[in-house]
């Protein structure tokens, strides 16, 4: 990691004027949190950031600007030399940049599980969702139908390596166990065929938004099921400006853009920002009223419970 040098006639002119060093170099937000002495002559700074969130409601106009604090963007290495000067070693801008994106993605996404828990039921509606989860619903339909699948003939046409991928993940909630190339109900998946009495697609969609809920990770890392990916992240860039308006928002397709620009610090085509809240709307996470786009209350309820 690259280090920038700075030094000071002595420590208490570094005091005085470190933290103007800080605002002019880095940002108005930047500030001093803590400081460690280590031994005698050396010194660690905890440097924080306050960084701006506008948000604003289309319908009415209003606007707010919310200053995040965050602590521990980067350390600065303070050293008093024999005659007396102060060294100070801070990382460069670039990594220091690099740091404020990984402070803000932590927000993003501390935020991102908590809409999760609220919204797992309604995403595996989505269409292109339901689809990515096929080899899911084959086993547990199999299960549910016929009481058992045979691992080569649910590895045809996929490969040995991503069956078992599904399987392993499977058995490891619990609702399927292995017997002699045999895939058998496990103990969740008997409970939930015992609490539903209705049709097949109920028991899917209660197993597939239990199986969301309790493995997104897993789903989106390990099985690489990305297409629940995008409708969870712009659902999340109009929940989380509402969280921190305070209120249920109303906003236009470009100003949910704009927010998942800001929080997932990537650019995103509004067509396509606008087909995937159609269909995030279609899945009653979101609803349109007029012109704007606004957040579903029992949604809004779950989600700002689990955030406190």
């Amino acid at each position: 990691m690259k280090k920038i040098e700075t030094s000071y006639g002595s420590l208490s002119e570094f005091e005085k004027s470190f933290p103007a060093f800080l605002k002019l170099r880095l940002g108005r937000g930047f500030f001093i949190s803590d400081k460690t002495s280590i031994r005698k002559g050396q010194l660690k700074y905890r440097i924080g950031n306050y960084f701006p969130d506008i948000v604003h409601d289309c319908k009415t106009n209003k606007r707010i600007i919310k200053f995040h604090r965050v602590d521990g963007v980067f350390v600065a290495d303070v050293r008093s030399t024999r005659s007396g000067k102060v060294i100070v070693r801070t990382p460069d801008r670039d990594q220091i940049a690099s740091e404020m994106e990984k402070k803000i993605e932590s927000i993003t996404l501390r935020s991102e599980n908590a809409l999760l828990n609220a919204v797992y039921s309604q995403i595996v509606e989505i269409p292109s969702v339901q689809m990515a989860m096929t080899p899911i619903k084959e086993i547990i339909m199999s299960m549910h139908t016929d009481g058992e699948l045979s691992v080569r003939e649910f590895s045809s046409g996929r490969g040995k390596q991503k069956a078992s991928r599904y399987i392993e993940f499977l058995a490891g909630l619990e609702y399927i166990t292995r017997d002699n190339g045999r895939l058998l109900p496990g103990e969740n998946l008997k409970k939930h065929e015992e609490n539903i009495q209705e049709e097949d697609s109920e028991l899917y969609r209660t197993v597939l938004s239990d199986i969301l809920g309790r493995g997104y990770s897993y789903v989106r890392d390990y099985l690489h099921l990305t297409q629940i990916i995008p409708y969870l992240r712009v659902s999340n860039s109009y929940f989380l400006p509402s969280h921190v308006f305070g209120e249920l928002l109303f906003l236009s397709e470009e100003e949910i853009r704009k927010h998942y620009m800001f929080y997932y610090q990537k650019s995103r085509p509004l067509i396509k920002v606008k087909r995937q809240i159609n269909d995030v709307i279609e899945a009653r996470i979101l609803n349109r009223e007029e012109d704007y786009v606004v957040g579903n209350e029992d949604i809004w309820r779950q989600y700002t419970a689990t955030l406190k």
